[in-house]
């Protein structure tokens, strides 16, 4: 089955942090849910945290997920690969089976989809309803006012939502 997971940004303020410290348990529980495939947004904080935790289960326990990724729109990519060196941090989603060192690795997500070529009002929330087709779950850190169109959206499709607060 298939969640998209997503967040208002407030995780990274210093208060909010918190959320950091669930996301292991959040995975697993979704996990034993039935949940094996995870699509989010191309962004730091919650995106790029479940991310390397997923990185980390599947080296350490053979937790096997596909990490699929939404942007919003293509200049991001170069964008964040210039600031943030994105290609290191997010692409490096590991095969269960690999022995070779992390600081090897570098591997693309399992799918990367380029919802507009251009920066355009709306393209965030149609990166949402892109992932929100694949998915049997949409996933929310923090309250349902902090992603109000998400969870609509959600709801109108029969999309099951759960939120961590």
């Amino acid at each position: 089955m298939t969640c998209t997971i997503v967040s208002s940004g407030k995780e990274k303020s210093s208060e909010e942090f918190r959320f950091r410290k669930k996301i292991p348990d959040i995975l697993k529980n979704l996990k034993s849910q039935g949940y094996h495939d995870f699509w989010m947004i191309c962004e730091d904080g919650i995106p790029l945290w479940i991310a390397e935790e997923l990185n980390s289960f599947r080296v350490s326990a053979g937790f096997i997920a596909e990490l699929h990724i939404a942007v919003p729109y293509r200049k991001m990519l170069t964008k964040w690969n210039r600031k943030y060196h994105w290609d290191l941090l997010f692409y490096r989603c590991l095969p269960p089976y690999t022995t070779a060192p992390l600081s090897e690795i570098r591997l693309l997500p399992s799918s990367q989809v380029v919802i507009s070529e251009h920066k355009r009002p709306g393209c965030y929330q149609k990166a949402e309803k892109y992932m929100l087709k694949q998915s049997n779950l949409l996933y929310v850190f923090g309250s349902p006012e902090d992603h109000l169109n998400a969870v609509r959206m959600a709801k109108s499709m029969g999309i099951e939502v759960q939120f961590a607060y």
